[in-house]
């Protein structure tokens, strides 16, 4: 059920309005007062209400007692990978892979209603968890999907976070002193021999979940113990066609790493966890017997089983490697109390030697792999480095993550000047996805400060190129060093080259 904190008049009012269109039948009856709502979970990506039918009111029809309300919320991926995750969740939902869909607005969703235990990373070890992980995500393999079938995300995404971290500029003398040690390593090298050793090494493109942890996979509640059908892979927001093996090897990483850690740094890494061969192996067999249903496969099976692992493990280093570099950019966007760039050393916080440990065992020797690894070892000779950017290299996942360590944690936001995205007005999201649905751009221009500042933080690349089309005509010397400012607050190349040109 949800947590009873008290939900704020304008949630209230906007989470009765959707559930009675959506939904209708008995929701269009009820009064606002008898509407129930309560929040199930809070944070800076998703905010996630339970809304409920007054238990003496039954519905007339199909429409459910109880839903689940997604509010997006200030941080998002970016207005494209908002789009695709709607329709992934139409789609699953369509194929009863995932929780039904009631409705959907530029807001957020409406979605079925799981009850639900939460499940804990320890329970990622349990045979019979890891066997119906595995046969899950084997189903999830199998599906065809209306998305580009190329595995562009992968190193896509590596290349951009490569560009932006060797890019980067910081302002305080001891993040200056660490970034520079950590450009003195071959940053480009490190990424060459990672892409030799992956074209070396067989994995299928699939339709990849690439975030299957603990926090994505319901234990539902109300089902035999003894059934196979548990459990329900959620939050498909990073889906996307890929290397199979990467999300073998990112889930094999997740055994490591308990986020719900109350102290600094606010996650624990044990990396005895690891999944031993004989684990790897039972999770590999229950996937290729699933697998077998959907396709025949003469080839030998202990033969299958070696690649699959040499497979897993590798795709680990890429886990380690993406999100290493997003780390990094992290340390200087980020103002948030993580320990990035903490200026003692490791050793000195919870965790960290674990951190260390096991980002050596998955880059230098991981267990089990094959003799050719890429020199990533190089970034780990050297202790300030790792404090730079070790905290993350095998927990941050996504920025899903990240909002989640702060959401079950007591970090707090520190007072140095952050861009905050939660007063912004909901119309300034709408119009960033009608300009990606529709083509649509137009809005009041004594916003466009905030459409800027908004399209920039998110990356939307396409919508902030418009805008400042728009501000080129506008400029003038007097709004111009305004605008400089905010190209400086927000970290806008774009916007600040577009002011530097200013006609004369």
């Amino acid at each position: 059920m949800g947590e009873p904190r008290k939900v704020d008049r304008e949630t209230r009012d906007r989470a009765f309005a959707w559930c009675r269109d959506f939904l209708a039948g008995s929701w269009k009856t009820i009064s606002e007062n008898d509407f129930q709502i309560s929040i199930v979970s809070g944070g800076l990506s998703n905010l996630l209400y339970l809304c409920s039918l007054p238990e003496d009111v039954h519905p007339v029809g199909e429409e459910p007692h109880q839903v689940l309300l997604r509010i997006y919320g200030a941080i998002l991926q970016g207005v494209d990978s908002l789009v695709l995750e709607s329709v992934m969740f139409a789609i699953l939902a369509e194929r009863t892979l995932g929780p039904k869909l009631y409705g959907i607005f530029p807001d957020g969703r409406l979605e079925q209603y799981f009850p639900n235990t939460r499940m804990c990373t320890e329970q990622l070890s349990d045979p019979a968890i890891s066997a119906e992980i595995a046969t899950k995500l084997a189903r999830f393999h199998e599906m065809v999907m209306p998305f580009n079938k190329e595995p562009k995300w992968l190193f896509g995404t590596i290349d951009k976070y490569m560009d932006q971290v060797m890019k980067l500029s910081f302002v305080r003398e001891a993040h200056v002193k660490k970034y520079k040690k950590l450009m003195k390593y071959d940053l480009p090298g490190e990424l060459k021999n990672l892409r030799a050793l992956l074209a070396e090494t067989p994995s299928p493109v699939v339709f990849c979940h690439n975030d299957v942890q603990e926090g994505n996979i319901l234990i539902l509640e109300n089902t035999d113990q003894s059934s196979t059908d548990r459990l329900m892979l959620i939050d498909f927001e990073y889906s996307s066609y890929n290397y199979r093996g990467f999300d073998f090897g990112n889930h094999f990483c997740e055994w490591v790493y308990d986020y719900t850690y109350n102290q600094w740094p606010f996650y624990k890494a044990t990396p005895e966890n690891y999944p031993t061969r004989e684990q790897q192996l039972h999770f590999i067999r229950n996937y290729l017997a699933e697998q077998r249903r959907y396709s025949d496969c003469d080839m030998d099976q202990t033969q299958m089983e070696e690649d699959m692992i040499i497979e897993a493990n590798r795709y680990a280093l890429a886990s380690h490697f993406l999100w290493g570099l997003w780390s990094i950019i992290q340390a200087k966007i980020s103002k948030i109390e993580f320990g990035y760039m903490k200026l003692e050393s490791p050793l000195m916080t919870p965790g960290a030697e674990e951190t260390i440990i096991h980002y050596r065992e998955l880059t230098v020797v991981p267990p089990p792999c094959a003799k050719n690894t890429p020199a990533l070892s190089s970034l780990l000779n050297d202790r300030e480095t790792l404090d730079l950017i070790g905290w993350t290299l095998g927990d941050s996942q996504s920025l899903v993550k990240y909002f989640r360590a702060l959401s079950q944690s007591r970090m707090r936001e520190t007072s140095e000047s952050l861009i905050h995205l939660d007063h912004v007005s909901s119309s300034i999201f709408y119009n960033l996805l009608e300009f990606s649905f529709h083509n649509r751009f137009e809005f009041p221009r004594e916003e466009l400060d905030t459409h800027i500042q908004v399209s920039s933080y998110l990356l939307a690349e396409a919508f902030l190129s418009k805008c400042l089309s728009v501000l080129a005509d506008e400029l003038s010397p007097n709004n111009c060093l305004s605008y400089l400012s905010l190209a400086q607050d927000i970290c806008c190349a774009e916007l600040k080259m577009t002011c530097v040109h200013l006609p004369e």
